[in-house]
């Protein structure tokens, strides 16, 4: 979420948006061509939206093939006049189901699919070579990954398992089970107050945490082409019960909490709930 404007942008079977939490007049989109279907979403800079395209194409015989695209939709063409704004930057041969800017240079985006996850660079001319591509077997409409200082990205993949891959080299660095019952939803990494990375991972009604040694971190960042074993750190694997979505603030929080014997305490959660369609898809802006 862009803390200035709170911005949130959606992007569904038929209709891409942009829409203010603070301010409910405030909101800018364009619906879909019938035969377009769109998918995941993510800020690629303050203006810029990128977001996954399927178009059907109707061939001979009733024949249905699909195209599908990596869309930039500038938010401050006005729809009224004429123009969305729209642009196909990266064409992919499967549907995409996730998007994720790595770093802030707004020049690189990771884009996957069920079967594959690429790293882009927005500068190069080309539309389908990625600077990195590696195999990546997920299921389902959205693949849940996380990048971490842009040199890690962590996936949930089609047995629920997570993995750790660099971005610099595409290695698989560390595979991560799910310890509960639950299905693994979302995953995101996070620091503390002392710079030690964590990772967190939604399964079924609980959060799973995995604390990792900075130091471990550092070093699998710099190695670019071996596979290093990242190590946990003394926290070891944690969890915690929750009923409420997976946020970026109730999710700190309760990490802080979980390091200090949060069984004990009366954990003041948020009775919000939020419902989305299986097809929508939420970015906060950065």
């Amino acid at each position: 979420m862009n803390q200035k404007t709170h911005d949130y942008a959606f992007s569904g079977a038929s209709l891409v948006a942009v829409r203010s939490v603070l301010d409910q007049t405030k909101e800018c989109g364009f619906r879909l061509p019938q035969n377009v279907e769109g998918s995941a979403v993510e800020w690629i800079d303050a203006n810029i939206v990128a977001f996954g395209s399927s178009r059907s194409v109707y061939g001979k015989k009733q024949k249905v093939t699909r195209d599908h695209a990596l869309m930039l939709w500038d938010i401050r063409v006005n729809p009224d006049k004429g123009a969305n704004g729209t642009a196909p930057r990266l064409a992919s041969r499967r549907r995409i189901t996730g998007i994720e800017r790595p770093d802030d240079s707004g020049n690189n985006v990771v884009v996957t699919t069920n079967h594959s996850i690429d790293l882009h660079d927005l500068r190069n001319l080309r539309k389908d070579q990625p600077v990195l591509s590696f195999d990546h077997q997920s299921e389902g409409m959205k693949t849940y990954t996380s990048t971490y200082n842009g040199d890690l990205l962590a996936a949930i993949d089609e047995r629920q398992h997570v993995k750790v891959y660099s971005l610099r080299s595409g290695k698989l660095l560390r595979t991560l089970a799910n310890q509960r019952s639950g299905l693994m939803r979302n995953v995101r990494w996070f620091e503390d107050e002392h710079n030690s990375p964590s990772l967190q991972a939604c399964c079924g009604d609980a959060v799973q945490i995995w604390g990792f040694s900075a130091h471990s971190i550092a070093q699998a960042a710099q190695r670019s082409t071996d596979v290093f074993p990242l190590s946990f750190d003394s926290s070891g694997l944690s969890f915690f019960d929750c009923t409420f979505g997976f946020t970026h603030s109730s999710s700190a929080f309760v990490y802080y909490l979980s390091m200090n014997n949060y069984r004990s305490l009366d954990l003041p959660f948020p009775s919000i709930k939020r419902q989305y369609s299986t097809d929508t898809h939420l970015c906060g802006r950065p």
